[in-house]
């Protein structure tokens, strides 16, 4: 016998309740709600934003208690909420049309970063604002949602690997000299997050925990690297 399916008051603990609102609003209150995240590579990864393609690295005390200086791996904030956002926002437009919900045409054509809609609820969760012909502003929707950059618990010298990469003859398939190499973090690192959700309805709050557990690819090269698990 098949049972019924959970309510979105059932899957939330109760504590957790008076910390919604009722619809989203244009003004942020002082109602927040922080997920702590753990980040853990499942494959090489990269996090660079410099154009010397080296990892993004911080220099941080090895623990509470011992303040000996200690490189870190850091998965910059940016690079965490651009595949969520995406995701959070390709999710939502597949749950309206299978449940029939019928997107306007500003709705259907609203995409990253340039044609922002402001009336989806992406827009209106990761914040959006929009630049009329000639420059002016139209209207600024503030976020409310909030990420911390997420550094390596493991030292960036224990976590490290350059990979090298060669091209493949078409014809004879052998490969040439080595075109160069990739730095890359190892698979099983874990990189803590704290991810803040401020005057989040109930139904905010479950698209973007549902958003955690299925993305997957983040970082630089997301073709063939980046997978991770996020552990709620």
């Amino acid at each position: 016998m098949m049972s019924n399916p959970l309510t979105l008051d059932q899957l939330v603990p109760k504590n957790l309740t008076k910390f919604f609102v009722e619809s989203p609003r244009l003004f942020r209150t002082s109602k927040n709600i922080q997920i702590l995240v753990l980040r853990q590579t499942q494959d090489f990864a990269i996090f660079r934003t410099e154009e010397t393609r080296e990892l993004n690295l911080v220099t941080l005390p090895k623990s509470a208690l011992d303040k000996t200086p200690t490189a870190k791996v850091v998965m910059l904030a940016s690079k965490q909420k651009a595949p969520e956002n995406r995701l959070y926002h390709n999710l939502l437009r597949t749950a309206a049309e299978e449940v029939g919900y019928k997107l306007d045409d500003v709705q259907r054509q609203c995409e990253l970063k340039d044609n922002l809609c402001q009336k989806c609820p992406r827009c209106i969760l990761f914040g959006s604002v929009t630049v009329e012909k000639g420059g002016q502003e139209r209207w600024n929707i503030k976020h409310r949602i909030e990420y911390s950059s997420a550094y390596s618990v493991e030292p960036y010298e224990e976590i490290y690997e350059i990979l090298t990469f060669n091209a493949v003859d078409s014809v004879t398939q052998s490969t040439g000299q080595a075109l160069g190499y990739t730095e890359n973090i190892q698979p099983l690192t874990t990189l803590p997050s704290i991810i803040t959700l401020n005057s989040v309805t109930l139904e905010e709050f479950v698209a973007y925990l549902k958003t955690l557990m299925a993305c997957k690819s983040y970082g630089a090269e997301t073709r063939v690297k980046g997978d991770m698990v996020n552990h709620i």
